[in-house]
């Protein structure tokens, strides 16, 4: 209240300031004869600390931000919701704080109390379902969401790279960098099969692949990771969903958005191998060893030491050579969006390349892709997407093998006393040939990609709360590969005579093609009556998937510059071909039901029929139940103390039950000749001829064995979580799952008279649990905004029925055993080096082989049968991390803005062996991983078996072992991002509405104990043969016209 008075005293000001003290009051000095206008001078000057407090109308809010507007100044509320702050009368103060709309309030008095009024926006936020959207604070079931704004300005190529770190309980392994090729595995709650483990992956409501998306054209991404959100659909859904919406159009003018950056790429960690002569020194060494003469004199270890002679004696760096230089990488965008109410569009059209880190290498995808909705009348809606993705990716090849693998792998073995080129110019080679001249020569696979995604749909408003949806896809797919492969002749570098030559050069073209319709119906009624909220949905799906490829090949062409099919040599020519049919049918349903805002319920149902199996198996229902309950809308909680802490508590369960008929290696865009796609039924195969009649006549035979009984695999799926949010801004969401694979596709082992592949049979079970967590914090502190988000999993894998309780050999050093992971390593414990020959005859156990002494791991007798053998393998880890976690910071202070983002793994295995170590045979060249070997005489303590030329006690590959296992747990600093935003009153000057600037690096440091060289994230069994990961620096721009 505002009272007007006189008052006649000396010192109007200070006499009362005093009389006002403590009464929370304020006196105003109004001039006489200037009523409307007052003078602030003496209140501002006696006014300097101003009081107050924030609440929601009930309970005090803590952490609200308190801003001077125009100033730095600024405070927050402590937990009784009460701060101080240095303002004046006249001041503006704004209030601000997560869940609430800001206010503004201007400075009449010595205390301030403020209400602020609840956001619905985080009450009304909504998040992608399996055909639909819900409201967040509504789900029951484990969904994980993220927007655009996570995917900005980084400088990822795929999907896959861009959510890596984003979702608890979702791994993903980036094993490459090659351009056009660097898609990440993706594991969503762990390996549940040895079969497909790829999550369904829907893009607009149709089935389809991330590999295909621009990410620039993404709106937002959804996981559903259990059973209860994924039921929905069925029998594709046992390894998780991801649900992916692209941009669409809105109200007002056209909006032109450029986004573009350009950069450099570089490989994130290569071994380090030993030079001439450190190799030179430990193959005699090793030699020595094994009572043989020695290879290098002392005059050849004096000139490799020298490199007087670099003919004879060289020190040729291979792996320098194969990297030269970075590879370049680019990226640019543009998008428009617009409309009015009755029509809305976005259309956007993207550029990536991508140069590799070694030559030939390279990629170029081209992306286009429009959404537009009408508003044809009050009752139907009409909505298309048309996306188009062009990509060529051109691939090194070798003549030896006629793949890249080869080139990294002979990279990583050829000695560094081969020359690359001697001085006269011809190549040296050694072992398996001379990869930096396979890359001279240009043996190269060209690759064309082309997908195409059209989705329409009709909606038609019924009666009200009625709705029907038609929804047609359709995606054609075209991939042509033309690999080329040159041959090479080498020469004596003496005499200039031929001596190996590696060829015949030869030219393979593959086609492949497939097609995939997809038709959904949808009824959704929803109905609000009271506190009833009551949402069904009931749907039917047809989708018909078809592939065929061809392929043909010819050799021995005139040259190596003449590279079409028809001047190849007839003789050995090939040409081979293949096609399926697949459909799916679907019934399916949904039930939600709120009451009160309180107690949620959800159960789904779905009914698949695949045309893979035969008979009663072929259909199969797929049911899901969950429930939660919002305890914080109790009238109990809103009277207790919690209230004042707590904005939204939440506890959610339920079960699933899921389905998978993808057997190992057969996704839809593989080429379609494998008969495990059609396990069920008897497959006959032309190319087996018959002599009859004196004439050869071509024939046919059953190649596989056919089980008519065979079932889908089946996932049982049960979840428990809760969702806490506090009034300081911090989120808390954690969840225990409980997941088992039964039925697992397998082939059991048959008699070698049966003369057919084994038949597959459901005969594995999978367990995985564990427990998710995800923390969200966001503040701020005058101008300076920050936020933090956490995530971090534990996910416990375990074969719990596998054919038999034996232990299966699955590769070099994998099993399958039960009460193991599915990927677990298996070889012989190893109790440290024998330091002497004596300490091996006194220990009374036979090693591998005859020539075990000192130097050799010892190995410990599991059964104590005074033998080492296979019967002494044990489980040794796994390459299939147990944590996974990453860690998101956001900060901007007034036009800057810095965002880092860490990605790791803990408590998971890498095997060392084959390039990732190397060997001392003289073929191979070692890592200096072997600078610390053991000697008797040099070295008697060294960490490394000795010196041998021929393994068999000490093989990381015949006698697998815990010594070649480290722990390749890691912690990534996937992503900084540092950007600036130019200033309006320059962006006016130029006529556009906002611009960036932003450097960003991806995968710049690694903290790990992995061996030194190696990334944690390549295949476990395949280090050394794949190309690189990468680590990229760019530098971007973003405006808005």
């Amino acid at each position: 209240m505002i009272k007007k008075f006189s008052i006649k005293a000396p010192f109007k000001p200070i006499f009362l300031s005093l009389l006002l003290t403590g009464t929370g009051s304020s006196a105003l000095i109004v001039k006489a004869g200037s009523m409307g206008k007052i003078d602030y001078s003496y209140a501002r000057h006696l006014q300097q600390g101003i009081k107050g407090k924030v609440t929601d109308g009930t309970n005090p809010l803590s952490g609200v931000t308190v801003i001077v507007k125009g100033s730095a100044k600024a405070t927050s509320t402590d937990a009784s919701g009460n701060f101080s702050i240095d303002a004046k009368v006249g001041d503006v103060l704004t209030f601000s704080s997560v869940g609430y709309e800001p206010q503004e309030v201007k400075v009449v008095g010595a205390t301030v109390s403020v209400q602020l009024i609840s956001d619905n926006e985080a009450l009304e936020e909504v998040v992608v379902v399996g055909f639909a959207r819900q409201k967040k604070v509504n789900l029951t079931g484990a969904v994980q969401a993220i927007s655009s704004k996570d995917l900005e300005d980084r400088p990822v190529t795929n999907v896959s790279s861009a959510i890596q770190g984003k979702f608890a309980g979702v791994t993903i392994s980036q094993n490459s960098g090659q351009p056009g090729k660097d898609n990440g595995t993706i594991r969503i709650r762990g390996l549940g099969t040895i079969n497909n483990a790829n999550p369904l992956v829907i893009v607009d409501g149709i089935e389809s692949s991330m590999n295909n998306i621009n990410p620039n054209d993404i709106e937002n991404i959804s996981v559903l990771k259990d059973g209860p959100s994924a039921a929905i659909y069925g029998s594709k859904a046992a390894n998780g969903v991801i649900l992916i919406t692209t941009k669409k159009g809105g109200n007002g003018k056209p909006q032109l958005n450029y986004t573009g950056y350009a950069g450099i790429q570089d490989p994130t960690r290569l071994p380090n191998y030993m030079d001439s002569y450190d190799h030179a020194v430990i193959l005699n060494e090793a030699l020595t060893n094994e009572g043989k003469a020695i290879r290098f004199s002392e005059a050849d270890l004096q000139g490799f030491k020298s490199g007087s002679d670099p003919d004879k004696y060289p020190n040729t760096d291979w792996l320098d050579l194969l990297y030269q230089g970075s590879g370049f990488q680019q990226s640019h965008n543009l998008q428009v969006t617009g409309g009015t109410d009755d029509v809305k569009y976005m259309a956007s059209a993207g550029y990536l390349g991508q140069k590799g880190v070694i030559k030939i290498a390279a990629s170029d995808r081209y992306n286009l892709r429009t959404n537009i909705g009408a508003k044809v009348s009050e009752r139907l809606n009409l909505d298309l997407g048309l996306a188009y993705n062009y990509q060529r990716i051109d691939e090194p090849v070798n003549p030896y093998t006629g793949d890249m693998a080869q080139i990294f792998r002979q990279s990583n073995r050829i000695p560094s006393f081969i020359p690359y080129k001697y001085s006269n110019g011809y190549y040296g080679y050694y072992g398996d040939g001379n990869p930096i001249a396979w890359l001279d020569m240009g043996s190269v696979d060209k690759m064309i990609n082309k997908h195409t995604q059209v989705n329409f749909s009709g909606e038609f408003k019924i009666l009200e709360g009625l709705k029907f949806k038609q929804v047609v896809g359709f995606q054609p797919i075209d991939n042509l590969s033309s690999k080329f492969v040159k041959d090479i002749q080498y020469y004596d570098n003496t005499t200039g005579a031929p001596t190996s030559k590696q060829g015949p050069n030869n030219l393979t073209v593959y086609n492949f093609q497939s097609e995939r319709l997809t038709f959904q119906s949808l009824l959704t009624y929803d109905k609000k009556i009271g506190q009833h909220q009551l949402n069904v949905l009931g749907g039917f799906m047809d989708e018909t998937f078809k592939a065929d490829y061809s392929s043909s090949y010819r050799q021995n062409f005139l040259n190596n510059d003449l590279s079409e099919i028809n001047l190849g040599d007839v003789d050995g020519q090939r040409a081979e071909g293949g096609a399926k049919k697949l459909i799916l049918r679907s019934w399916f349903g949904r039930v939600n039901y709120v009451f009160a805002d309180k107690y949620l319920l959800e159960a789904n149902v779905r009914h698949d029929g695949t045309s893979r199996f035969l008979g009663t198996h072929r259909w199969s229902t797929f049911p899901s139940f969950s429930a939660g309950w919002r305890i914080s809308q109790e009238e109990f909680f809103a009277n207790s103390g919690l209230a004042n802490s707590i904005s939204e508590f939440k506890l959610r369960g339920g079960w699933g039950k899921l389905g998978n008929q993808q057997l190992a290696a057969t996704t839809d865009n593989n080429y379609p000749t494998d008969d495990s796609y059609y396990p069920g039924v008897f497959v006959i195969s032309p190319g087996y001829n018959y002599p009859f009649g004196g004439v050869t006549n071509p024939g046919g035979a059953i190649v596989n064995s056919a089980n008519p009984v065979l079932a889908w695999e089946s996932t049982q799926s049960t979840n428990i979580g809760f969702d806490l949010n506090f009034k300081n801004n911090l989120g808390i969401v954690v969840d225990y799952f409980d997941r088992i694979t039964d039925g697992v596709l397998l082939q059991l082992p048959v008699s070698s008279l049966y003369g057919l592949p084994a038949p597959t049979q459901n005969a594995g079970k999978v367990q995985n649990n564990g427990i998710e967590v995800q923390l969200n914090y966001q503040g701020r502190a005058g101008e300076l905004k920050y936020s933090f988000a956490v995530n971090g999993s534990y996910i416990n894998n375990q074969i719990k029925q596998w054919k038999n309780t034996a232990a299966e050999p699955n590769g070099t050093f994998y099993v399958y055993q039960q009460g193991s992971p599915i990927r677990s390593f298996y070889g012989y414990e190893t109790l440290g080096i024998y330091r002497t020959d004596e300490e091996y005859k006194n220990s009374g156990v036979k090693g591998v082989n005859n020539n075990v002494g000192a130097g050799d791991l010892i190995y410990k007798d599991q059964n104590g049968d005074g033998k080492i053998d296979g019967n002494d393998r044990v489980y040794l880890g796994s390459p299939d991390p147990k944590y996974i976690f990453g860690l998101t910071s956001n900060l901007s202070y007034k036009n800057f803005d810095l965002s880092l983002f860490f990605q790791g793994a803990a408590k998971v295995q890498g095997y060392l062996w084959g390039e990732a170590i190397g060997s001392i045979s003289g073929s191979d060249k070692p890592t200096d991983i072997y600078a610390d070997r053991f000697n008797a005489n040099t070295n008697p303590n060294g960490s490394m078996p000795r010196a041998l030329t021929s393994w068999t006690q000490n093989s990381p590959s015949s006698t697998p072992s815990d010594f070649w296992i480290q722990n390749a747990s890691y912690l990534r600093l996937k992503n900084i991002t540092v950007g600036y935003t130019i200033p309006k009153r320059f962006v006016d000057k130029i006529g556009i509405k906002g611009a960036k600037i932003y450097y960003s690096g991806q995968n710049l440091l690694t903290f790990t104990g992995f061996a030194k060289g190696f990334d944690p994230e390549t295949p476990a069994d395949s280090r050394g043969n794949f190309y690189p990961q990468v680590k990229t620096n760019v530098f971007g721009l973003n405006v808005n016209f």
